[in-house]
């Protein structure tokens, strides 16, 4: 079994004859031109190997893994900057200001004209919904459903002349340019539907959503560019899945996603780590540009870092043992996302949409950023030092390693000249030039510059020619020799200890003579790994034991203190599971912020203690949640947030809106105002209701008239915390007009006043709770009626089928 892929150096091997061509070399002839191609005969080199020359030596070594890194990052950067982007969607388009000009009374054809609108969406034979705008203020009244038989771009002579009077086009107007459709009703219409055609003299406005239908552009928009899942990097970073499912103790879904990367890992170890993780690839960039020009930081492949990695996956797994989930603040692709978000797409936001829309920053996003560049300045140590030794990630792969099927094996025609030592990217070639195997990607950059071509990438059995292992001698101590010591009663005089201890019981029949230690053990050891740094090793594994045990007490202890009364509930995004296990899930990955539009959804700070930090809620001061919209959902890699459909989205409850009766205007009898109302209206929610207050008496105790004001009042059973009313209010009330400190109606999440459900239906839950709340004593066995059910809760076709 033959993987190589590397572009081999233009010499021959020493002592044998050329090799012939690979596989990969003989695709690539048939597809280019022969200039491009090197001649092995005459050492010449082509175009391509010039190029790749040129731009690094890594690149002309190993092209294969490099065209795969950066294809990788584009994939990634897209994924987060173009899939995410929410800001293409649009709402069914609204054109108002037509004037009806004729209408047939006995079919229903109509022709209308307006002035010169954008009309690219509409086409003939297309349907569209006419509304009667004769009423300012008040409800359009629905006209019917129309198919369009002609678009006429520029009427102005059939607007100005003919025998049908123009009634409601002024002169003014008339010298515009002017459109005119022609429309036909899509059904028989009813005598009465034809005198309101007959009677309107507009003016009229269409659209092409159906009435009563809840808009869904935002979802549509986002199932599109979701068909690749925007979140695939996040489900085969095999530490996110693992962690999640241990601290939510059940079965995550997300663990397929670790699970064929690992498998695929068995051919390719450490694959993820040099070809798919864009994390890596930034890194690389950034030690090519800076950190690589920095030589006096530079420290020893020899020290008691080399292992952190193992180190932090030990304490990062005890801690999701004991309910609390570390995993987001090191994992390698929630670490990018979070620095993306808070770094890159501010300014993405702000060229594109205007600096207004961008929220600000706070201690959180601080730290988080802080952590983004300490994971970069790494490379001021060593080229890739987080990849090396400090990603818990790679660590999970370098385990995953033990059971690989391929490695790099070294021929016996090896020279000596150390210059695979000097470029392999993960430092995984020991001082006799053989292989760490727990830290070998298969890059195969080694490959391309050994000057005999004494590398190979093979089976792991593969054992034919190989070069001498310990020549030169490297000086490591493998871990069985390690154990060997521990064996022994005095490791000074290497004295035997007469009675076997616990090490030689538990391992009885294990051979421990050199070279014939188990497969296991011995790949186990390629590391370096000295007998004090075997010790410190010990107490450094026993240090992340105690560190994720204390992680996870010191999180309970001071975190989201959730039994406490009256404890703060931040409003979290619409289908989150319940509190303490969505704290168990959610890997504080941004994803959902990226794609919500408006922001709404942001990073908690330190209010719920390091347990909530990163974590969304809504911030429903600065925009409220699209009634269109369930991206979030969608885009939540580990179930934090349910993937729901738009039908039970839309009455999920988040929260609950409170009115404050001492601030708001109309209750504290300052002005009338009814933003609250409005908004909620708009929304489709229609949850918000006028009572009429402070209205003066006669002597004899009846009302004045116009006295008072029509103050908001929440109805629960319609509320679904969405935050339009709040944000509307903040907008207006406090930073436009300054009358108010803060807002008078609140979004608030607690007991009672949201659903968090990790299974099942919001649409059934919300049913039952209001029958609950509306059924008499006499009918609790019976079916009842629904008449008290919110109106859009009565339209609902129901939960949706699957």
């Amino acid at each position: 079994m033959r993987l190589d892929h590397f572009l081999p150096i233009l010499t021959r091997r020493k002592g044998r004859e050329a090799r012939p061509a690979r596989w990969l070399f003989q695709v690539v002839s048939r597809l280019v031109p022969s200039c491009w191609l090197s001649n092995p005969q005459t050492r010449q080199a082509g175009l391509a190997r010039r190029w790749l020359k040129w731009i690094g030596p890594t690149w002309l070594s190993s092209p294969v893994r490099r065209g795969v890194q950066g294809t990788c990052l584009i994939l990634f950067l897209w994924f987060f900057f173009y899939s995410c982007w929410p800001y293409r969607a649009q709402p069914a388009p609204v054109w108002k200001g037509w004037v009806p000009e004729e209408v047939d009374a006995e079919t229903g054809r109509i022709r209308m004209v307006s002035e010169e609108q954008a009309l690219a969406s509409l086409s003939e034979n297309g349907r569209v919904y006419v509304f009667d705008d004769a009423h300012p203020g008040e409800k359009p009244g629905y006209l019917g459903a129309f198919i369009i038989q002609r678009i006429a771009q520029d009427a102005q002579k059939s607007a100005t002349e003919g025998d049908v009077a123009t009634r409601s086009l002024n002169r003014e107007r008339s010298a515009a340019k002017i459109v005119a459709l022609h429309l036909r009703p899509e059904q028989a219409i009813s005598p009465e539907s034809l005198e309101k055609l007959s009677v309107s003299t507009g003016p009229w406005s269409i659209t092409t959503r159906p009435p009563g239908q809840w808009p869904s552009h935002y979802a549509d928009d986002f199932a599109r560019q979701d068909r690749v899942p925007v979140e695939t990097f996040l489900l085969i970073d095999p530490l996110v899945g693992i962690s999640t499912a241990l601290a939510a103790k059940t079965w995550m879904w997300s663990l397929w996603g670790a699970a064929i990367i690992l498998t695929l890992c068995v051919l390719i170890p450490r694959g993820f780590c040099g070809y798919l993780c864009p994390l890596g690839t930034v890194i690389d960039l950034f030690d090519w540009a800076i950190a690589g020009r920095v030589k006096r930081f530079r420290v020893s492949d020899q020290g008691w870092w080399v292992h952190i990695k193992y180190y932090l996956l030990f304490g990062v797994l005890v801690a999701a043992l004991g309910g609390v989930l570390i995993s987001g603040f090191v994992s390698a692709i929630p670490v990018l996302t979070r620095g993306l978000l808070f770094l890159l797409a501010p300014l993405q936001l702000g060229f594109m949409r205007g600096w207004h829309q961008v929220p600000p920053i706070d201690f959180g996003q601080i730290i988080s950023i802080a952590l983004f560049f300490g994971v970069l300045g790494l490379g001021f140590f060593r080229p890739r030092f987080w990849c090396k030794y400090v990603c818990p990630s790679g660590a999970a792969f370098s385990l995953g390693n033990l059971f690989r099927i391929s490695e790099r094996k070294v021929e016996d025609t090896c020279i000596h000249c150390n210059k695979c030592v000097e470029i392999c990217p993960f430092d995984a070639i020991k001082p006799d030039f053989t292989t760490r195997t727990t830290d070998c990607t298969l890059c195969q950059t080694c490959g391309g510059v050994c000057p005999t071509h004494a590398i190979k990438f093979v089976e792991r059995s593969n054992r034919v020619a190989l070069k001498v292992e310990n020549d030169p001698p490297t000086h490591e101590h493998s871990l069985s020799n390690d154990v060997r010591w521990l064996l022994s009663l005095n490791p000074k005089s290497e004295i035997r200890n007469p009675k076997p201890n616990f090490l030689r019981r538990l391992l009885p029949n294990i051979q421990l003579n050199s070279g014939a230690e188990p497969r296991w053990l011995r790949s186990f050891a390629q590391t370096s790994i000295g007998r004090r740094s075997f010790v410190a090793s010990g107490l450094s594994l026993l240090a992340g034991l105690m560190g994720g045990l204390g992680a996870s007490f010191a999180v309970k202890t001071f975190g989201a203190n959730l039994k406490a009364p009256k404890q703060w509930r931040p409003v979290r995004p619409p289908g989150s599971v319940p509190e303490q296990q969505f704290l168990e899930l959610c890997i504080r990955c941004g994803e959902c912020f990226k794609v919500c539009p408006n922001n709404v959804l942001q990073p908690l700070g330190f209010r719920q203690g390091l347990e909530g930090l990163w974590t969304p809620h809504v911030a429903a001061d600065w925009a409220g949640c699209e009634p269109s919209c369930n991206a979030c959902g969608s885009a939540c890699p580990t179930g934090a947030i349910r993937a729901l459909p738009l039908d039970e989205k839309r009455v999920a409850r988040m929260g609950l809106a409170l009115v404050n009766e001492e601030t708001c205007l109309p209750l504290a009898g300052k002005e009338a105002c009814q933003l609250c109302v409005d908004e909620c209206a708009a929304a489709g929610y229609d949850a918000i209701e006028f009572v009429r207050v402070h209205t003066k008496t006669d002597a004899a105790g009846k009302p004045v008239d116009g006295t008072g004001f029509l103050a908001p009042k929440v109805q629960p059973d319609k509320c679904v915390g969405c935050g339009l009313c709040q944000t509307r209010c903040f907008s207006i009330n406090v930073k436009t007009k300054k009358l108010l400190q803060t807002s008078a109606i609140i979004i608030e999440a607690g007991d009672g006043k949201e659903d968090r459900i990790a299974s099942g239906s919001y649409w059934n839950l919300r049913v039952k709770s209001i029958k609950g709340k509306h059924a008499q004593p006499s009918e609790s066995s019976s079916s009842g009626t629904q008449s008290y059910l919110p109106e859009f809760l009565e339209r609902s076709p129901g939960p949706p089928q699957k």
